[in-house]
């Protein structure tokens, strides 16, 4: 905020004034840096072996620190932990974390996700902008990355840690039937979220849901470019929104 009211003279300063945001990433990446070295300093010198349990570590410290890069860590990793059957399933689990307690506005969540379905890649990478938008000033390329390392994490160490059992689980009787569940579970998660935040939070009108469904057959029937859909999208909403 400071630099915002300053930008004049700032702006006259003889020096690249991205400078100033870069520099306060630095830091906080050289303090998380510090920390991550006294804690490897603590586990080999107690010479206690990394274990399951250590990941309670995350969720104890977010207790210390709820509000910050922290407690958005918890949500994000919590998040991707609990995620089955596609990346639109973590949809609900972040929009129940954040939203209620405050870290973003309904708008802001549903603006990122639209945003996040116009582009290639992994919709988990929804966690970077949410990390951004909920950082402050001059943090959001750090807050961002930390959301999204998170979020990304639980199912990096189930893949390493079920790697020797695969082969097992994969011959089990029971796998197939216990995968047919989780999958119906999956489709319901989906429709609630479907529903409840984006019909809920996006269609306040016949316009909306006139405008998502042109939206949905663009998509479906004439296979149009994801990012141009969102494009039209916005424009006719802002269209109706004006000459409403």
């Amino acid at each position: 905020r400071v630099i915002v009211d300053s930008l004049p003279l700032i702006r006259a300063l003889p020096f690249p004034r991205a400078s100033l945001p870069i520099g306060y990433v630095l830091i906080e990446l050289q303090q998380l840096v510090m920390s991550m070295i006294v804690l490897t300093a603590i586990v080999l010198g107690s010479g206690e072996p990394l274990t399951w349990y250590w990941l309670l570590a995350l969720p104890a410290l977010a207790l210390l620190d709820p509000r910050g890069s922290i407690g958005l860590a918890n949500i994000s990793y919590r998040a991707g932990a609990l995620v089955f059957g596609g990346g639109h399933v973590v949809l609900p689990l972040l929009h129940d974390a954040l939203v209620p307690g405050g870290w973003v506005s309904d708008d802001t969540f549903l603006t990122g996700y639209g945003f996040a379905q116009g582009m290639p890649g992994p919709l988990f990478t929804f966690a970077a902008y949410l990390g951004a938008v909920c950082a402050p000033t001059h943090a959001s390329p750090l807050w961002a990355i930390i959301s999204l390392v998170a979020i990304f994490l639980p199912g990096l160490l189930l893949a390493g840690a079920a790697m020797s059992l695969w082969g097992r689980l994969a011959h089990a009787s029971a796998a197939p039937g216990i995968l047919a569940g989780v999958n119906a579970a999956v489709v319901g998660v989906l429709a609630a979220a479907l529903y409840n935040p984006v019909w809920t939070t996006a269609i306040a009108g016949i316009g909306d849901a006139v405008v998502a469904i042109a939206g949905f057959m663009l998509l479906q029937r004439w296979r149009v470019p994801p990012i141009l859909v969102v494009v039209l999208c916005v424009v006719t909403s802002v269209a109706i929104a004006v000459l409403g």
